[in-house]
């Protein structure tokens, strides 16, 4: 009898212990899940604090890391077995042709790539290279989806207030003179017009347009280190624009890049 009795409280305690244990592994589950959502919005706020230093998106979370200030993502990038990044370039809508990136977790226990992840984890759309929207499975893996066309009027906006800008410094000009200095109607960029040769991510300094007018980088190249142009429409009559890469609204042809314009009319 005490033999039976052995056994059957053996029996519970292994039942009891079986259940603990399914329920300690589920809730670690939930906690790692958890914690992956977290990380993956980490990842996915410092995708758009680089979009929004270099209109672009990196090429690789190791490139995100690398780069001054995105250093705090380095365990994202090394940890390829867990996250995943993908970038699909020029995707093209009919409207804006933009890029798309995408960061999320990967499930470790059949050790998916980020390629495979997004072509099994559809939950909208139908592919991650086509302009309709592109969806993950939450229920499957947490994750976070970045397009360049949700920031285009953002871009346009900030180029346009850097114009602003160097047309009210240009403006100046005309203070002390009766009209513009004669030049060809022909398009000039301001950084040819001040005599600097490099590019925008080299650029540093100030410089003086028509023996005057005090420049610096910001108004010599657009926010996508575009050099910025000026035209002569007359003596008393300039336009300064840059070509947007990521836009095609508005363009005078599709697959041309929108030229944000501002105009300067002195009397």
């Amino acid at each position: 009898m005490f033999i039976v009795l052995l056994a059957l409280f053996a029996n519970v305690l292994l039942s009891v212990l079986g259940g603990m244990a399914v329920q300690l592994a589920g809730e670690r589950d939930d906690m790692a899940s958890e914690v992956q959502a977290d990380d993956v919005a980490i990842v996915g706020q410092a995708l758009d604090g680089y979009f929004k230093q270099n209109a672009a998106f990196p090429a690789s979370l190791s490139a995100l890391a690398s780069t001054p200030g995105f250093e705090y993502t380095n365990a994202f990038a090394q940890d390829t077995s867990r996250y995943g990044y993908q970038l699909a370039a020029g995707v093209d809508d009919g409207k804006n042709v933009f890029d798309r990136a995408a960061v999320f977790a990967l499930d470790t226990r059949i050790g998916q790539t980020p390629a495979q992840y997004v072509a099994a984890n559809t939950a909208c759309g139908t592919s991650f290279a086509v302009a309709e929207a592109w969806c993950g499975t939450a229920a499957i893996a947490p994750w976070s989806r970045l397009e360049g066309r949700n920031y285009i009027n953002g871009e346009d906006a900030m180029q346009y207030a850097r114009q602003a800008r160097a047309t009210k410094k240009i403006a100046r000009y005309f203070h002390a003179n009766p009209s513009f200095p004669a030049m060809s109607t022909n398009p000039d960029s301001l950084a040819h017009l001040v005599g600097y040769g490099g590019t925008a991510k080299n650029c540093g300094g100030t410089f003086v347009l028509w023996g005057k007018v005090q420049l610096d980088c910001a108004d010599l190249f657009s926010i996508w280190g575009a050099p910025v142009y000026v035209q002569m429409v007359s003596g008393t009559h300039l336009q300064l624009y840059a070509s947007s890469p990521k836009s095609m609204q508005q363009s005078p042809a599709p697959g041309t890049p929108y030229q944000p314009t501002t105009d300067l009319t002195v009397p």
